[in-house]
């Protein structure tokens, strides 16, 4: 800028135009303009404005479809699965230094469902692992459907959604965590054949249970993620599938951990009647929540929360409780026996899985 200073007198400067250019920039030309020689107080509001928000943490508590009181929930049994897989880590460690394989062992089966599930809640607790469902149409007639963020977000003041619309982001929401089914899928996959080696059950029973428990929480995640009324027939299957669990778990392998003691044996039913409870329970909750949602986003939260922790802190106790007890025959034989006819045999004839093959 040149400036004749030589009546000793600055000019009266009535517009200005300053342009920014940024080297390796798009060739973009962003001006600033002011009359009267002041500048614009509103462009520099926005700016600082924009800024602070550029630098300001996201409330933690705020998930689209769930209330912070469900956020908290979620927080909170993410931070106590935690700490309970530091706890079984520490345990797991000692029992290891000691050379006590019996007690260290059991410990990854805590350590494994307690990391597991400690990160599938921060996932739902982040909003990260979950998607929203919105509720839409006539009154009468309104059903759940999958959330349109095109819809249900209008944009910023420079750059507005033309497809926003007011009335359907203030339709009901309600959030679909398919997270969780994850969490669930890994408890089942680890505990179901633990419990058939406490009892001394032969390999197939315990793949028998790992694919009835696998396929349990399949069905019920396609219950969940099905708007419409089939979704109930993939209920029902799961419900049976408890069903077949239960006989297994409380029937069928009775008399093969009866062999073991009563130790072993007083493990296996704590365990078990964990296990069937709350899967029973669980049942009958998503019905309430997810099936028909008649209870709302923080009852959700809360009581999944609470059988979640039931689950795997029932399962902890007994291992803790049970010691060298709750290792399965195969971990705690010694070295070059425990083999095929250690086990009490497919039919309960303890004869061993050798006879049965």
């Amino acid at each position: 800028m040149a400036v004749d200073c030589n009546p000793r007198q600055c000019p009266n400067i009535s517009n200005a135009e300053i342009s920014f250019y940024h080297p390796a920039s798009d060739g973009s030309r962003d001006a600033c303009s002011a009359s009267g020689g002041e500048l614009s107080l509103s462009a520099l509001k926005l700016a600082l404005n924009q800024g602070y928000q550029a630098l300001t943490f996201r409330n933690v508590l705020s998930v689209v479809g769930v209330s912070p009181v469900g956020v908290v929930f979620l927080y909170t049994t993410c931070v106590l699965f935690s700490i309970l897989s530091i706890v079984a880590f520490i345990r797991y460690s000692r029992a290891a230094s000691r050379g006590l394989p019996e007690e260290a062992a059991p410990q990854v089966v805590v350590l494994c469902i307690a990391i597991v599930g400690g990160l599938c809640y921060l996932a739902m607790a982040t909003g990260s692992g979950m998607v929203v469902l919105r509720k839409v149409g006539p009154p009468a007639s309104a059903q759940w459907t999958y959330s349109n963020p095109m819809m249900a977000t209008p944009g910023d003041h420079k750059h507005k959604n033309p497809f926003y619309d007011p009335a359907y982001a203030k339709a009901p929401t309600y959030p679909l965590f398919y997270v969780r089914f994850v969490e669930w899928g890994v408890f089942s996959a680890v505990v179901l054949p633990y419990l058939a080696d406490i009892a001394g059950a032969p390999p197939s029973t315990s793949q028998l249970l790992l694919i009835l428990g696998v396929a349990r929480v399949g069905c019920l995640s396609a219950a969940s993620s099905i708007t419409s009324a089939s979704r109930w027939v993939f209920w029902l299957v799961s419900f049976l599938l408890w069903g077949a669990i239960t006989v297994i778990l409380t029937k069928g392998l009775h008399q093969s951990v009866m062999r073991r003691g009563k130790l072993v044996t007083a493990v296996f039913h704590q365990i078990v009647n964990t296990v069937v409870v709350v899967w029973g329970v669980h049942q009958w909750v998503w019905v309430g929540c997810a099936g028909t949602k008649l209870a709302s986003s923080s009852w959700d939260a809360a009581l999944y929360c609470l059988l979640d922790l039931a689950a795997v802190f029932g399962v902890a106790a007994a291992v803790s409780k049970g010691g060298a007890n709750a290792a399965p025959p195969s971990w705690s034989a010694p070295q070059g026996q425990g083999g095929a006819l250690a086990r009490a045999g497919l039919f309960d004839d303890g004869l061993g899985d050798l006879e049965d093959d």
